[in-house]
């Protein structure tokens, strides 16, 4: 995608398309199940997690800076291509499709005259927790990085825009626009020191961070909304949790604390070593009005924590 440095949006156009898979078949072949316990939950679950990270031009050296900053988007685009298709390797989930519904990640960069670019990053909400709990973007920058260390003089990727005969700008709906319901919003709080986790502690503790939001007065989840645990790799369950009884005490000792995306390392996302993003954004797109709490394990803290994500229609609508 290419857009005038000037925010001229007549000028944004999208330019190339590529599916990216893993590069080469796993196995075994990696299989998430999701159980709902209730029809009406389908349509809560099937937003979409985006996130956009944007970056200046990289300043090698400034003789050759603004000769390049037009190729500079293309060519961390090509590398892209390539590096996204071995990270896959180890978490092919984010290259599949849920069965019911053809929607997968994908991602898009956008060049802009100035020598900047940012890179967009789009996928299904029951995966979202594999970008940024997981540390998948760390490791894809690692592999990222790698490469570039291994590539000695070769300057341009083999997939590099420029280079190619056909000019033309795509049509601009080949990409499927996420439709948001009057704004989505999401909070995030982090449980640590949680010694047992059966299904029982899930709701009790994702009803206690519903709780803190709503007398922040920072949600618009109901006293009835839908909970997404995951409880493996293999699993999520979707059901019904209702507000009703959170006011007993409970015994069990743990922390809670409110977080947020950034704390999950994506303004560390830097494709070019030091040239780490300027800003990011994150949103939820598509959300049903009821919303949900998605209940996710934080291995990289350790055994005994975990994050509980609120998503809900904005308060404003």
């Amino acid at each position: 995608m290419e857009a005038d440095g000037n925010g001229d949006t007549s000028k944004l156009q999208i330019v190339a398309m590529m599916n990216v898979p893993p590069l080469k078949v796993t196995e075994p072949r990696q299989v998430r199940k999701v159980l709902v316990s209730d029809e009406e939950h389908v349509s809560g679950i099937q937003g979409c997690y985006q996130i956009v990270m944007y970056y200046e031009m990289v300043r090698e050296e400034d003789a050759h800076a603004h000769a390049h900053a037009h190729a500079n988007g293309w060519c961390l685009a090509g590398w892209i291509v390539e590096s996204l298709g071995m990270v896959l390797l180890d978490h092919p989930l984010l290259a599949g499709r849920l069965h019911t519904r053809d929607h997968s990640a994908f991602e898009i960069v956008t060049n802009f005259e100035c020598g900047g670019y940012s890179i967009g990053i789009s996928c299904s909400l029951l995966l979202a927790e594999v970008l940024l709990f997981e540390n998948f973007l760390e490791k894809w920058v690692e592999i990222h990085t790698k490469m570039s260390q291994q590539r000695g003089k070769i300057e341009t990727p083999i997939f590099y825009h420029p280079r190619l005969k056909n000019p033309e700008s795509l049509p601009w709906d080949i990409i499927s626009r996420t439709q948001s319901q009057n704004g989505v919003q999401s909070m995030v709080f982090k449980i640590t020191g949680v010694v047992n986790l059966e299904k029982e502690l899930w709701r009790e503790l994702a009803m206690l961070c519903v709780e803190k939001a709503k007398q922040k007065q920072d949600t618009n989840l109901g006293s009835d909304f839908c909970l997404v645990v995951k409880e493996s790799s293999e699993l999520i369950k979707v059901e019904s949790c209702s507000m009703n009884g959170v006011g007993k005490k409970m015994t069990h000792e743990f922390e809670i604390s409110q977080s947020t995306w950034k704390e999950f390392g994506v303004y560390e996302v830097a494709f070019n070593v030091g040239n780490k993003p300027i800003h990011v954004s994150c949103w939820i797109g598509s959300v049903s009005d009821d919303g949900y709490a998605m209940a996710v394990p934080l291995p990289y803290l350790n055994q005994n924590s975990f994050a509980v994500v609120l998503v809900s229609p904005s308060l404003s609508s």
